[in-house]
């Protein structure tokens, strides 16, 4: 699987699988390959087939800067893909210090199964991260006291509205991804299925798009996607639900 530090910040990033044995290689025998749990008949039949095939917008080479009365923006627009047409637009706004990320995505219809990430690679590989589910902050990966119970899911979360991210000298601040609340830590690894403890090494990806799972869900999509994600320093900020609220404030963000 594609390493971490290889994605830049904000990248698209599209999954295909392109196994001769489509889901199957990703699920139950993929997985008993994995363990070493598979007899010699599933290894033989899994074999040594690449299974994911990755791809990404290439961005045109003159990003566009608008200075307007609520943000200034850059929007950088992507050529062709087999996957679709993408327009990648960073936002910073004037009225509080907020950096929004917005990726429009004109999807095509994908035949084989597929999946879709946003990828946040943060300079905090000896930080802290913690998500807000339930009312409340956890810290993914750990089984200790505020963490999460042994034995639950450790590769997919769903977030409620923010992520709270730490850096060893203290900087911290709030990330909300505003219509993707599926995230994935450390890795771009959908094959991923191991629930034990594991430390964060600063990179989440938002994972808006995912049709590996069947079952009621349609095989692919088409058509326009429009995700938000936006960043805000806690320097300022009494405590996250105040960073938080002022990330997504009720009224809009002002006009100077």
């Amino acid at each position: 699987m594609d390493s971490s530090a290889s994605y830049t910040f904000g990248q698209l990033v599209h999954e295909s699988i392109v196994h001769p044995l489509g889901r199957e290689a990703v699920h139950t025998l993929g997985r008993y390959v994995a363990l070493g749990v598979a007899n010699e008949a599933g290894i033989k039949r899994l074999g040594k087939t690449p299974v994911f095939a990755h791809g990404s917008p290439q961005m045109l080479t003159t990003p566009q800067f608008v200075h307007g009365p609520v943000f200034d923006q850059v929007m950088l627009q992507g050529h062709d893909a087999p996957f679709g047409q993408v327009q990648l637009t960073w936002r910073c706004y004037h009225a509080q210090q907020i950096v929004e990320l917005i990726v429009n995505w004109n999807k095509n219809w994908s035949h084989q199964p597929e999946a879709g990430y946003v990828a946040f690679p943060f300079a905090a590989a000896n930080g802290q991260l913690k998500l807000e589910t339930g009312g409340g902050f956890f810290q993914p990966g750990n089984h200790g006291r505020g963490g999460q119970l042994p034995g639950t899911c450790a590769n997919y979360y769903t977030i409620q509205r923010a992520a709270e991210i730490t850096t060893p000298d203290g900087a911290s601040l709030v990330w909300l991804p505003l219509d993707a609340p599926l995230v994935m830590p450390n890795a771009i690894n959908y094959a991923n299925w191991e629930p034990g403890p594991w430390a964060w090494n600063g990179f989440l990806a938002s994972m808006p798009v995912n049709h590996y799972w069947v079952t009621n869900f349609a095989p692919s999509q088409r058509g326009p996607l429009r995700l938000r994600y936006r960043l805000l320093s806690q320097a300022g900020w009494p405590d996250s639900e105040s960073a938080i609220l002022a990330a997504s404030p009720r009224e809009a963000l002002g006009w100077r």
